[in-house]
């Protein structure tokens, strides 16, 4: 797995600190911009997404965070350039961590200080780059491969989960869904990838010889 507390530690943590945790339904938002600036929020469970609407409401999702992933209202976007937030997918529940206190907490104890340096340098600078590096792949076809070997080591395993549905998928790679769903069924006929609905075996075999 990537870097991510586990639900474990994270109940740990949130007893430890009597944290704050809520729920949301889906599509429901949880995060705007300059709302919880103090504290680093983590998720339980749930799957998050950070969007910007442009001033034609048209949407855009620039990341998504998982269980065990964290976020915060910094990685939202100044309003001016676009309304920027944080929504729940699917029904999420979040833990809100007082930065401060968690930071102290962690410079007293280094096993944590560690853990917590792991994630916040992979979480953060690291797959924002990697999304940015996704992002500018000039085909389809190449945006896709580096998303599935990315899941592929995140997961653990060459079958993989997709953890976006196929229409959140393509507007993640700013893609036509339509040329996405083709260019999929030829990496299918191709060998390439196998499975069904968003069960992906991806053969490294194949896709390294192209």
């Amino acid at each position: 797995m990537g870097a991510v507390l586990t639900r474990q530690e994270l109940i740990y943590l949130k007893n430890r600190f009597n944290a704050r945790s809520a729920k949301f339904s889906k599509n429901e938002t949880v995060l705007h911009i300059g709302e919880n600036e103090n504290q680093l929020c983590f998720l339980l469970e749930g799957t998050v997404y950070l969007c910007t609407e442009n001033e034609h409401c048209e949407r855009s999702i620039l990341r998504f965070f998982r269980s065990g992933e964290y976020f915060s209202s910094a990685m939202l976007m100044p309003a001016e350039y676009a309304v920027s937030y944080m929504t729940a997918k699917y029904p999420s529940e979040v833990i809100f961590f007082g930065r401060e206190e968690l930071f102290r907490f962690c410079a007293a104890n280094p096993d944590w200080q560690a853990k917590f340096t792991e994630l916040l340098a992979k979480q953060g600078s690291r797959n924002a780059c990697f999304t940015d590096f996704v992002l500018h792949q000039r085909s389809i076809r190449e945006k896709l491969m580096l998303f599935f070997r990315q899941e592929a080591h995140i997961q653990g395993s060459d079958r993989i989960r997709l953890p976006l549905p196929y229409t959140d998928l393509a507007e993640f790679l700013a893609c036509d869904r339509s040329a996405m769903m083709k260019e999929l069924s030829k990496m299918k006929g191709e060998g390439i990838i196998s499975g069904k609905n968003r069960d992906v075996f991806l053969d490294m075999s194949a896709s390294s010889a192209r």
